[in-house]
């Protein structure tokens, strides 16, 4: 009885082994707080919208966070430090133009993103920079 015991806590302890070898490595975070504007100008009080930022750097490739954008405003926690992409939605949902998509509740939704903005910014995320203002041209 002693042998299977012993035996179920080697095996116990090699699994507790293998889950801290696959714990991914902390990597830094830092808190981004801003304003998001359209052309310099407050963004319109029923748009909705969303921040996407995506780690560009080797070992954090998988790392992304996202935050809602409202009245203008973002908060994005756990950023991760490094290079980064960052990338906006912009978008005002309207009543169905057509009456019986409207009747049915469907919504048309317009892009307010300008078509010459590339909806993808490069940028290095530092430790030292907690407030970040976005404004899309």
């Amino acid at each position: 009885m002693k042998f299977r015991s012993g035996k179920k806590l080697f095996w116990g302890c090699c699994f507790l082994g293998l889950l801290a070898g696959c714990s991914s490595p902390e990597y830094p975070r830092v808190r981004w707080e801003g304003n998001v504007t359209l052309r310099g100008k407050p963004i319109p009080a029923d748009a909705l919208g969303e921040i996407l930022v995506v780690s560009q750097d080797a070992g954090q490739s998988s790392l992304a966070v996202k935050s809602r954008i409202e009245n203008g405003h973002y908060v994005l926690e756990n950023v991760p430090v490094g290079k980064v992409v960052v990338q906006f939605s912009l978008y005002r949902e309207r009543p169905a133009k057509n009456k019986t998509d409207a009747e049915r509740g469907i919504r048309d939704v317009e892009n307010l993103l300008p078509t010459s903005f590339a909806n993808h910014l490069a940028m290095e995320a530092r430790e030292d920079e907690l407030a970040k203002d976005f404004d899309i041209r």
